[in-house]
């Protein structure tokens, strides 16, 4: 049903439900089916049981009940009252629920007649509704229900029902219904009133127990009760009460309590009557009914305009009881009687009242004199004390009355206390109680001895002191009879306790007196402050009455002369009694807490009341003390608010107090002792709280006074003096040392055992022993250690002492600081940033500092930034709360350098912790996106200054941030690029330029290209805004980056940078130009020429810095400074005089002191960039140094050494031959180095001193005997078994070789030869080898074979007896390869049959030989090598020999040695083999098959893919298992960096792969991947050789009959001609065009022509514009085949193009319109498909339109049937497209039937289309109605429910156009046609009748 309830669901899903129920009503216009209104019914109910969901649900049900009792023959309404009667016959419904329930009721009745069933029901259940209470029936919906069904009408239903009596719970309604007559009735509303009166009087007069149970009560009958007259009063209302309070008077005494009170009309005419029957019931013994017929005589005398009558029948009666001999014996009767005549004074004449009086008083004095009943005494005190308090002075009755009870102890007490508290009420009465101060002093004085007695002393002491206010006589007694020593026993605060509520309000009262009129005695006795403090007291008691005494006390104090800033201290001393945990409660209802919401209700008390304005006003000499108690922690608002004493009391006043401040004075008290230096914490949290609104009142004081102050109390350089050790202290617990383990203290475990040792005896005699024998024990001697230990405790106590004092002085300063900005808001604005910067982000860092309270101020400081204009929403709690948290994240990074990396104890990074970037990430997501919006509000201008000052650190962080996603860096370097220049007020924004550079600099050293790309412009805009030296010198550091890109740009910034050197520091300055200096030696060019032009912009063109400046950067960590540096050092050596003699001892000396081998490196580099500078005397100096370097750990240094070495001999050499020959021959002389070298380090040297012996050789004659020496000593360290000496020794020998003769050459061949082949030692073999290939070198190429080098290699290779002889031939063929490179090429082809042979030797060393070899020759193999080399190897893996096959393989997995080029070039040839071959039946070939692809793998540059490296091997060695997981991985994988060849080599087989699975989904993600390959290669050439693999596998996919697969391979053929271009793929065009003509499955065509599309779409235009004529030929080809393959091209054109495609599209839909009448019915449905595309992406288009329609038009009203249902399904797919319909809902029914369509629908096609073509075409439907063939009709139907709401209505709307089109199609030439028309016209004039002739 769609009735279901709606249960437990979301406001907005309630709302949804109710309107769909009420549409679906609607909609239906029926609701007779009783399922469904049961299930409305149900529905409503169980909504309304639900509770209150808001108004819009509530609104939703009662439209959706009005629906349903508006539809025809439904019976809701009756079902809906019935129901809802049961309901609450049973009690079903709650009273949360009644109220919903009422309107329900009253709206569904409200179109019923009111004679029927259902009125009386839902009158009834409307009754029992408000019989619930007032508060849960709507009576604006009962109104609404009488008006809606006419209010007489209804009041006759009613009143018909009520008299019926058939259900009393029917007059609950009276009310409500007497309401409505009063509103809508046009009878006479008197009538009415009188009938609902004698229904009063009959049904709730009566005082049936069943009626009040019903509810009915005189409650329901208020507004008929307080509109009757005095006569119905008294003709129908008092003779009933009378007579039922004759009858049954309990019954009816509170229902005519509540009548009287609820007339409004003079009741003295009733006195009489009703006089008559109460006196007797006041007198009854029962208490309940006395009380109720007091409350009644009250309302009389109090309603009474005829005094004389209350006195006459009630007073009169009463005093005639007390008449002699009449007395009352029954104490009852006289409580009764006393309370009668209090109630008389109520009477509302004043002077009848006071002429009544004096009788009063009179009787109730006598009474009380001889009456003892204590009762009775109390019933006649209280009437006495009423009377009292209207008397103009103390009668003689009470006089004497006072005197007669002060003679008996036990009833004195009552009496003074009612003539106290009538005193209180009445002065007057003070003038007549002189002659009663002879028995009140003695009263008072007695009280204050003892405390039984003190409550009447109290009253005694009130009259007294009253009295001596005015008579002097009066104030001599009193000071005679010692009254004044008596004062202090009553403001005791153990007696003030004790008072009850009466005598605590004389107290309050006798102390304003004291104040007021006897200050002078007070000061004599020095109680002015416990009086005053008594007061306070009183004003927080627990009693309301009260208070309000104690607060009208303190009131007249202050008026009488009395300084408030003197009473209010009273207030403060119980604050503080409060706080130290002694505040005494006051009251019988107080408990042990402080009365918070007393003491701030008190507050107004003590202001002054203004004579002159009649208003209460705060004096300013009170503003400061009234601040600091209304923000007491202790005090609260009247209402609880804990921090709205202030505010309440602002209310109270009613003005602006902040012109009456003195805000200087009250800065002074709030940063005083009285405030923010108390000792007490209660009060400095008060001064701190009164800060915020003072901040409001004087600003400017605030500012001034308090803010510098605060800033002052947080000590940054006392927070930063404390040490980790000292912070570890700290956080150790008292009583452990720091150092003690954390499991278990060295403390604990010593206190354990010491209270394990000790036993307790419960026997005294064996404790007595046990303490003997002690007392005999030696004493112990001290333990050093423990002493120790006690010494640091004390220490680590004092440390952690002056910590706790640091922390509780910085939060203190925090929360000051808080409270101040709190207060000044938005006029600290421009302060914001410094005090940021200075005081509070260093905090956020601490380690020791509460971070709640330092984010607290940090939240203060973004309010008062973002507190006005456009970024305010950065000020709202929960946003700043946001900000804070993020900013604490960038506190780490202030001043824009990123954190320090951590190592851990193995000296290794610790990793960065994902869950952390994560939960930061996040957090800083959130802040930038709240920045952001702030920003777009500001929308165009920048966030201001302060604002962007405070979220910098989080736009630092999130750039500085390790692994940070890229989304967060974007949207941190939009918000820096939008701020980094000035606001709108020409101030600069950014908050530290420094910073800011820092930050960006980084990001460029860690970002992706396009990152770089976005902060370089930023950099240069940041830079035009340096201010400080500081900034200037971070934007220099960018010169020192190791990247080329942050280089640059720091240089380009510099350039737009204000530079003044002259200006800074002279160090800073020094520094400065030292770096711009080493920047003009750049690696890079460009920036070499920006590092020139900012040196002559900064006009150093002249200026070159000493070498001592430059040296320290020779150490420098970045790899490119440290070059720079080189060229630099060297520049600024040469500039100088003397050369290089200076700064050599500078640079021996931070050789010898520097740790870092890289810094050792440059170092000696510096050294060799240099030697032109060196003189003479330096060179023996440089070469012993040299020497000493060659001893160096790192082999870095030691090459440079070498090379520096040979640099300085190939500079100086030839002048100084001999003397730097004697310097390396004096090593060999004297056999080696130092004997404390190691062997290794020895060789080390050997080996620099041989290069450089070799070196200096090439300057001596060749006919010197020296060179052969030399010679001689070279091939005999080549020996020496280490590989570095040999190389060095090798490159030596080229030269020298061409010293030699051809014999000596020959020799020395045939000698290493030799060697090589002969020796057993592995050092000599490969000596010899780096031997050969020199000599090979300084010969020429010729030597191989002249000198029988090859031959002899080969027979050594061959001879299978000598391993030692094949491992140094093929040693010999590497080292051939290395040092010969590329000359020794040709020879390669040659080789490798011998290598072929060796890597299946037995020998592990010849393997490894071999191994080696083949990577020297991979390695040095030119692109033409590579072309000999490859074929031969391919060969051999297809060998049949296993080791052949083995060997093979390896040579191609050397090959990943080749160089890059080569090795593109190459590897799709390799990779494919390598593949082929895993699957090798013998398992040797397999291992080298993986070991190779392996290799191949670990060349790979790209991190991307090295990363992915084993999913790839993984693909390629089990393709079956692998591949769809390597698809899926490298899917997920986003490429920031560009794939090199190997990366290829590896994808594409997997790709291949992929593309030949059968699932279609692995076909789709191989495809995918292969067209977005072109876009990651740096160079299309590289994609090139693996063209003719992935292309054929797409052609395949292209054919596929799987729609999506045909699609993903079409846009990846489109997407690899797009990033390689079109010269790649020359044949794929063609073959597209071939396939999309060919007789084959329709699906080859259909991917052929949506390939060709997308190809089409990356190609240019022009490809587009000459190909276009020839598929609109094809279109027409005979061939149909053709036609549907060139038809279908157009489907898919418009979808690639795009609006490209938009100038062809008539032409193009003309062969589309041709093509729907095709005989061929695959023709016709590629057409068709063409014409919906066509449709659905042009119809948006106006201009598109125009050429659609009429082609559509045309086709409606074509001949052929084919055309025009083709037609008529196009123009259909365009209308449902304009209305947004999907057009596949099809509705049920005949032509006639409505169908779904709405209005707003129709509005929005005539808007689109224009309203004329809009009816045009709905004429031409409609006409199609009826066409003749059943296909074009149903579609016509189809779409004319689809598009129209209402048919005739939009009939009438187009009939015009209609007949036009009617007679048209009749007058044409077709049959078929004129019977369309014919038939149409019938079907109009069927449903339109006549109004067709009008048209």
């Amino acid at each position: 049903s769609p009735f279901a309830p709606v249960t437990n669901a979301r406001v907005d899903a309630c709302v949804d439900a109710w309107e769909s129920m009420r549409d679906e009503i609607e909609r239906a216009q029926d609701l007779s089916n009783e399922t469904d209104v049961q299930m409305l019914v149900k529905a409503i109910f169980t909504s309304v049981r639900e509770g209150d969901r808001g108004k819009h649900v509530r609104s939703a049900m009662e439209e959706t009940a009005r629906s349903a009792r508006d539809t025809q023959a439904s019976t809701f309404q009756s079902v809906f009252i019935n129901a809802s009667a049961k309901a609450m016959e049973k009690g079903a419904f709650g009273d949360s629920s009644c109220f919903a329930l009422s309107r329900l009721v009253a709206i569904v009745a409200s179109t019923g007649k009111v004679e029927d069933d259902t009125t009386a029901k839902a009158l009834e259940t409307l009754a029992r509704l408000r019989a619930r209470g007032r508060r849960v029936f709507s009576a604006k919906a009962l109104r609404a229900f009488a008006n809606d069904v006419g209010c007489d009408a209804l009041l006759d239903k009613y009143l018909e029902l009520v008299k019926g009596g058939a259900n009393t719970v029917l007059c609950a309604l009276v009310g409500e219904m007497y309401a409505a007559a009063r509103e809508f009735s046009k009878r006479d509303i008197g009538e009415t009133r009188r009938t609902l009166l004698q229904l009063y009087a009959d049904v709730v007069l009566n005082g049936d127990a069943k009626v009040v149970a019903a509810g009915v009560t005189a409650e329901a009958f208020t507004a008929v009760l307080s509109d009757i007259t005095e006569d119905e009063m008294k003709d129908v209302l008092l003779p009933k009460m009378v007579r039922q309070l004759r009858r049954s008077p309990e019954a009816v005494l509170p229902i005519i309590l509540n009548t009287l009170e609820g007339v409004k009309v003079d009741l003295s005419s009733s006195c009489a009557e009703l006089g008559e029957v109460l006196i007797p019931l006041a007198k009854h013994a029962d208490a309940a009914r006395r009380d109720v017929s007091r409350r009644i005589i009250d309302t009389l005398a109090a309603n009474s305009a005829d005094a004389s009558l209350v006195k006459e029948h009630i007073f009169a009666r009463c005093a005639a009881e007390f008449d002699a001999g009449k007395r009352p014996k029954e104490w009852t009767a006289r409580v009764g009687l006393y309370d009668i005549i209090g109630s008389c004074s109520r009477i509302s004449s004043r002077k009848d009242r006071e002429a009544l009086s004096a009788n009063a008083i009179a009787i109730l004095a006598t009474e009380m004199a001889v009456d003892k009943q204590l009762d009775a005494k109390a019933a006649g005190l209280r009437a006495l004390t009423t009377w009292l308090q209207h008397i103009a002075a103390c009668p003689a009755s009470v006089v004497a009355l006072i005197k007669e009870s002060s003679k008996d102890t036990k009833e004195r007490g009552s009496t003074l206390q009612a003539i106290a508290q009538a005193l209180r009420s009445n002065s007057a009465l003070a003038s007549g109680l002189s002659e009663t101060i002879a028995v009140l002093v003695p009263i008072t004085v007695a009280g204050a001895a003892k405390s039984a007695q003190r409550a009447e002393g109290l009253s005694a002491l009130y009259l007294t002191v009253r009295a001596a206010a005015d008579d002097a006589a009066v104030l001599d007694a009193a000071t005679k009879g010692k009254l004044w020593e008596s004062l202090s026993a009553y403001f005791d605060v153990a007696a003030v306790t004790r008072f009850d509520d009466s005598d605590v309000q004389t107290l309050a009262a006798t102390s304003q007196c004291l104040l007021s009129a006897h200050s002078s005695q007070l000061i004599k006795l020095k109680l002015v402050d416990v009086v005053i403090q008594t007061i306070a007291l009183l004003s927080l008691h627990s009693n309301a009455q009260c208070r309000a005494a104690a607060r009208e006390a303190i009131r007249g104090a202050i008026s009488q002369g009395q300084a408030p800033t003197k009473m209010i201290q009273g207030l403060q001393h119980w604050l503080e009694q409060a706080a130290a945990g002694t505040f005494p409660a006051v009251g019988a209802e107080a408990d042990e807490t402080f009365p918070s919401r007393y003491a701030g209700a008190s507050l107004l008390a003590y202001c002054e009341f203004d004579e002159d304005e009649q208003c209460v006003k705060l004096s300013s000499d009170l503003v400061g003390d009234m601040l600091l108690l209304a923000h007491n922690p202790l005090v609260a608002a009247a209402d609880g608010r804990r921090s709205g004493a202030w505010s309440a009391l602002i209310a109270r006043l009613g003005e602006d107090i902040g012109d009456a401040t003195n805000g200087e004075a009250v800065c002074e008290t709030m940063a005083g002792e009285r405030g923010l230096a108390s000792p007490s914490s209660n009060i400095r949290v008060a001064a701190r709280r009164a800060i915020v609104a003072l901040g409001r009142l004087s600003s400017n004081d605030v500012s001034n006074i308090l803010l510098p102050k605060a800033l002052g109390m947080i000590d940054i350089r006392a927070h930063d003096e404390i040490s980790d050790k000292d912070i570890l202290i700290y956080n150790t617990a008292p009583g452990t040392l720091s150092t003690d383990p954390k499991d278990k203290p060295a403390a604990a475990q010593k206190e354990d055992k010491q209270e394990s040792s000790t036993v307790v005896s419960l026997r005294p005699s064996q404790l007595a022993a046990g303490a003997k024998k002690s007392t005999k024990a030696p004493p112990k001697t001290a333990d050093p250690r423990e002493a120790a230990r006690r010494a640091q405790l004390a220490e680590e106590a004092d440390i952690r002492a002056r910590v706790r004092s640091v922390v509780d002085s910085l939060v203190e300063g925090l929360d000051v600081l808080t409270c101040v900005l709190e207060g000044l808001g938005h006029r600290t604005r421009e302060k914001v940033c410094d005090i940021a910067y200075r005081k509070v982000f260093p905090l956020l860092r601490s380690k020791i500092i509460p971070q709640t309270v330092v984010l607290r101020t940090v939240e203060t400081l973004l309010y008062c930034a973002a507190a006005r204009g456009a970024a305010m929403i950065l000020s709202f709690p929960q946003e700043r709360r946001t900000e804070a948290l993020a900013i604490r994240l960038g506190a780490m990074s202030l001043d824009g350098s990123p954190k320090p990396v951590e190592f851990d104890l193995n000296g290794k990074p610790i990793p960065v912790d994902m869950h952390v970037v994560n939960f930061e990430t996040r957090m800083l997501s959130e802040a930038l996106e709240l920045a952001k919006g702030a920003l777009e509000d500001n929308d165009p201008d920048p966030l201001p200054a302060p604002v962007f000052g405070m979220i910098f650190p989080i736009i630092s962080h999130a750039l500085l941030l390790p692994e940070a996603p890229k989304s967060l860096r974007i949207e941190a370097l939009n918000l820096l690029a939008a701020h980094a220049g000035d606001d709108e007020d020409g101030v600069p924004i950014l908050p530290s330029a420094g910073a800011a550079v820092r930050v960006l600099l980084n990001t460029l050293s860690n970002a992706t290209p396009d990152l770089v790309n976005l902060a370089k412009p930023i950099l240069s805009d940041v830079s035009r805004y340096l201010q400080t030296s500081d900034d200037v010198l971070a934007l220099v550091n960018g010169v020192e980056s190791e990247f080329r890109a942050v280089r640059g740009a720091s240089l380009s910034g510099l350039l737009s940078a204000p530079l003044d050197f002259s200006s800074m520091d002279e160090c800073v300055a020094a520094e400065a130009i030292a770096k711009l200096f080493i920047a003009r030696f750049d690696s890079d060019d460009g920036n070499k020429a920006l590092a020139e032009e900012v040196w002559v912009l900064c006009g150093l063109s002249d200026t070159v810095p000493p070498p001592a400046d430059i040296l320290e950067f020779l150490m420098h960590e970045s790899a490119a400074t440290r070059t720079s540096a080189i060229d630099a050092f060297s520049a600024s050596v040469a500039h100088q005089e003397n050369g290089m003699s200076t700064s050599l001892p500078k640079l021996f000396a931070a050789f010898n002191t520097c740790e870092r081998s890289y810094a050792r490196e440059s170092m000696i580099k510096g050294l060799g960039a240099c030697t032109p500078s060196l003189s003479a005397r330096d060179l023996p100096l440089v070469s012993t140094f040299l020497t000493k370097v060659l001893t160096d750990v790192d082999g870095a240094v030691r090459a440079a050494a070498v090379e520096t070495g040979r640099t300085m001999i190939d500079a100086h050499g030839a002048e100084h031959t001999q003397q730097l020959l004697a310097v390396y021959e004096a090593y060999f002389d004297r056999g080696g180095s130092r004997s404390d070298l190691s062997e290794e380090a020895e060789d080390h040297v050997r080996q620099g001193v041989v290069v450089f012996l070799g070196a200096l050789a090439v300057h001596l004659d060749k006919d010197d005997e020296k060179v052969r020496a030399i010679l001689t000593r070279l091939l005999e360290v080549l020996s020496t078994p280490s590989e570095a000496v040999q190389r060095s020794v090798a490159d030596c020998l080229p030269p020298l070789m061409k010293k030699l003769n051809e014999d000596e050459q020959r020799a020395l061949v045939d000698a290493l030869l030799q060697q090589l082949t002969s020796s057993e030692s592995y050092a000599d073999r490969r000596g010899a080898a780096f031997g050969l290939a020199g000599a090979v070198k300084g010969i020429g190429m010729s030597s191989l074979k002249g000198m029988n080098i090859m031959d002899t290699l080969k027979v050594a290779i061959e001879d299978k007896k000598n391993p030692a002889s094949r491992e140094g031939a093929v040693m010999a063929f590497e080292l051939f390869c290395t040092r010969l490179g590329r000359l020794f090429e040709p020879y390669v082809v040659n080789v490798l049959p011998m290598l072929l042979v060796c890597f299946g030797d037995v020998t592990a060393p010849v393997r490894d030989a071999t191994q080696a070899a083949a990577r020297a020759i991979m390695a040095n193999l030119s692109a033409q090598g590579v072309k000999l080399v490859l074929p031969a190897l391919l060969c051999g893996v297809d060998d049949d020999k296993w080791r052949t096959k083995q060997g093979s393989v390896q040579l191609l997995g050397a090959m990943s040695n080749c160089a890059p080029k080569q090795l593109g070039a190459c590897l799709p040839q390799i990779v494919p083999r390598l593949s082929e071959t895993l699957i090798d039946t013998h398992p040797k070939v397999v291992e080298a098959a993986t070991q190779a692809l392996k290799a191949i793998g670990d060349v790979i540059r790209n991190p991307e893919i090295l990363a992915l490296s084993k999913y790839l091997l993984g693909a390629i060695s089990l393709p079956a298992e692998r591949t769809q997981a390597c698809l899926d991985v490298l899917l997920e994988t986003t490429f920031v960096n560009v794939v090199d060849a190997p990366s290829l080599a590896l994808i594409v087989p997997v790709l291949v792969r992929g593309m030949r699975e059968r699932k279609a989904e692995m076909k789709k993600k191989a495809a995918k991947i292969a067209g977005n390959m072109s876009a990651l290669v740096a160079d299309p050439k590289d994609m090139a050789p693996y063209i003719p693999m992935i292309v054929p596998e797409l052609k395949k996919a292209l054919i596929d009959p799987i729609p999506e697969v045909r699609g993903v391979a079409a846009q990846a053929l489109a997407g690899l001609i797009k990033g390689m271009g079109e010269e790649y793929f020359e044949d794929l065009l063609p073959w597209m065009m071939r396939a999309m003509q060919s007789d084959g499955p329709s699906v080859e065509r259909s991917g052929a022509a949506q390939g060709l599309s997308e190809c089409l779409a990356v190609l240019s235009s022009d490809h587009f514009d000459a190909l276009f004529p020839e598929i609109l030929a094809g279109c027409a080809n005979a061939s149909s085949a053709v036609r549907e393959g060139h038809l279908t091209l157009l489907r898919f054109l418009p979808i690639s193009l795009g609006d490209m495609f938009e100038a062809h599209l008539a032409d193009a839909l003309a062969c589309v319109l041709e093509g729907l009448a095709d005989e061929d019915e695959p023709v016709r449905d590629a057409a068709l498909s063409a014409g919906r595309v066509f449709v659905e992406e042009f119809s948006h288009s106006g201009s598109s339109l125009d050429l659609i329609l009429p082609a559509i038009e045309d086709g409606i009203v074509a001949d052929s049937w084919r055309i025009r249902q083709s037609s008529v399904e196009l123009l259909g797919s365009m209308l449902f497209r304009i209305i947004g319909s999907s057009g596949k809902v099809r509705v049920e029914g005949g032509d006639d039937e409505e169908g779904i369509s709405t209005e707003a629908q129709g509005q929005m096609l005539s808007s689109t289309l224009g309203q004329s073509r809009h009816f045009n075409l709905l004429a031409a439907v409609y006409i199609l109605r009826s066409d003749a063939t059943l296909v074009v009709r149903n579609a016509a139907v189809h779409i004319w429910k689809t598009v129209v709401a209402n048919t005739p209505k939009t009939l009438r709307l187009i009939l015009p156009m209609l007949m036009s089109r009617v007679i048209a199609t009749m007058s044409g030439c077709s049959e078929e046609r004129q019977q369309t028309a014919s038939r149409c016209l019938g079907d109009v004039v069927r449903k339109l009748g006549e109004r067709v002739l009008s048209s």
